[in-house]
């Protein structure tokens, strides 16, 4: 059990103190409830729809929830799907949604190629990972 005395040495951070929540933002979640309203207006679940447009389920409820930013190619193959009225729907905002805030101009490029990776790989001339290294070198 703590005394007050303790208490008072560490005090639990304010709220004004603590990390920032992220806040989703509202064009991602527009987009991801219109997304989500055109494939139930065509009778598909999440399952059903990610295979047919090329994503996993979990990547479309991340979408439909507005934590992710919709991929290039989502509008295009949801048209297939869904119809030409949905992709219409789908290209028209998609443009101001590919904007990356926060993130530098330098590693922008980067951030879409790890959008589109399916695995990440990279080489270290002067390190070797951990589980590799002999006892003398740790």
């Amino acid at each position: 059990m703590t005394s007050n005395s303790e208490n008072e040495k560490f005090p639990a951070p304010s709220t004004s103190e603590r990390e920032p929540v992220p806040e989703v933002s509202d064009g991602l979640k527009t987009y991801g409830a219109v997304l989500k309203a055109l494939r139930t207006e065509a009778n598909l679940t999440q399952e059903e729809f990610a295979p047919l447009v090329r994503y996993s389920e979990h990547y479309i409820a991340k979408i439909e929830q507005g934590k992710r930013f919709p991929p290039e190619k989502l509008p295009g193959r949801a048209e297939d799907v869904l119809g030409p009225l949905a992709g219409k729907i789908l290209r028209a905002p998609a443009w101001s949604l590919r904007r990356k805030p926060g993130l530098a101009s330098w590693f922008q490029q980067w951030a879409g190629i790890e959008e589109e990776a399916i695995t990440l790989c990279t080489y270290e001339c002067r390190a070797v990972p951990g589980l590799l290294q002999p006892e003398t070198y740790i």
